[in-house]
């Protein structure tokens, strides 16, 4: 703290004014960051989004021809019609 109060005003000022541009420029590079890594969890929850959505759409083609072929196969086992009964 002595140091601090035998240096002249100007160098008090310049001294801060190195702080403050060392705390912008710390600011800026951790804003940098900081929108790297939320543009890199964007581009994974969009793969993650695009691989459930394939995903679903599989499992509706799946279960459609499931009732599609379930319904031929009921016909093998259920009886026809009889017009006569």
């Amino acid at each position: 703290m002595g140091i601090w109060l035998a240096l002249s005003p100007k160098l008090k000022l310049y001294a801060l004014m190195a702080l403050v541009f060392i705390a912008a420029i710390l600011k800026l590079r951790s804003d940098a960051i900081n929108n790297a890594l939320l543009l890199a969890k964007a581009a994974s929850a969009e793969k993650r989004l695009d691989a459930i959505r394939k995903a679903n759409e599989v499992e509706y083609e799946i279960e459609t021809m499931g009732d599609v072929y379930l319904a031929d196969r009921a016909r093998n086992w259920v009886r026809e019609n009889d017009s006569d009964t």
